[in-house]
């Protein structure tokens, strides 16, 4: 499908007025156009199912993507309300432009920026909280989060737990429909002591996030490990604009000679505003 500026207009439009029979005529006059270059845009909407010819009005898949360029364009005038100066109607005009001509990839980014500094407007009044509680102010969208796995207990200043040297930085939190998953991937390493000697050497064996009934396995796909974003304790920091999410883990690495390395030790992930 080839959708421009000039249809997506037309899909707005005709998905705000469904409740009464909208002509050909009709949109021609609003837009200020000539009627066939109206019956154009509409003829191809139509031949993409999204547009009923008889009734000009939208199907249900018509629906879902005016519902989806729709929400693409909030964000969007979000984002350029919050970096560039603009009257309402340039900023509409922006926005409209940009959803339709950047890439995908470029796009999640500056909604992944955008729902973030919502989020943090939102979280002034809270200290502690849930996920559940944010969640839906974060929106669905897959956003890079830094995090540390430090050792549970600690001596002589070695805070780092193996584990953190373990995984690739930085994981990837995952919201979909108010629900979180912690995605980490698992990265080879070793260990040598003092004599240069190999102690350590492979991946993450098994990990282990702590429940509400325990420790329990997480969801391993290949190198990556999958845990639920609601197991962790959040803290939101005001001062410095943070957002830290910690609990349990316990980590099972490989020992020369076959054997395990067993510990556990805390998680911390880190959500910071843009």
């Amino acid at each position: 499908m080839e959708m421009t500026t000039k249809r997506l207009a037309y899909l707005l439009y005709l998905d705000t007025d469904e409740k009464k029979t909208v002509t050909v005529t009709e949109l021609a006059r609003f837009f200020q156009v000539s009627k066939a270059s109206a019956s154009r845009n509409i003829s191809y909407l139509v031949s993409q199912k999204i547009v009923c010819g008889d009734s000009l009005r939208l199907t249900e898949e018509g629906k879902a993507i005016a519902g989806r360029y729709r929400e693409e364009l909030r964000l969007m005038e979000e984002y350029l309300q919050e970096t560039v100066h603009l009257d309402e109607n340039e900023n509409r005009e922006n926005a409209m432009q940009m959803v339709m001509f950047l890439t995908e990839g470029m796009k999640e980014q500056l909604f992944r920026r955008t729902r973030l500094n919502r989020l943090f407007q939102q979280l002034k009044p809270l200290r502690n909280l849930t996920f559940s509680e944010f969640a839906d102010m974060l929106g669905d969208g897959d956003y890079p989060v830094a995090f540390v796995i430090y050792r549970e207990n600690f001596e002589r200043g070695k805070y780092l737990s193996m584990a953190d040297r373990g995984m690739e930085h930085p994981a990837t939190l995952r919201v979909r429909k108010g629900t979180g998953t912690i995605r980490l991937k698992a990265v080879a390493l070793e260990r040598r002591n003092l004599m240069e000697r190999l102690m350590l050497h492979g991946k993450l064996a098994e990990l282990e996030y702590e429940g509400k009934k325990g420790f329990e396995p997480t969801v391993k796909d290949g190198d990556y490990y999958s845990f639920p974003a609601e197991m962790l304790d959040y803290t939101y920091h005001a001062e410095e604009n943070l957002l830290i999410g910690n609990c349990r883990l316990r980590t099972c690495a490989p020992l020369k000679e076959k054997k395990i390395h067993i510990r556990t030790a805390i998680f911390s992930m880190i959500i910071q505003k843009i």
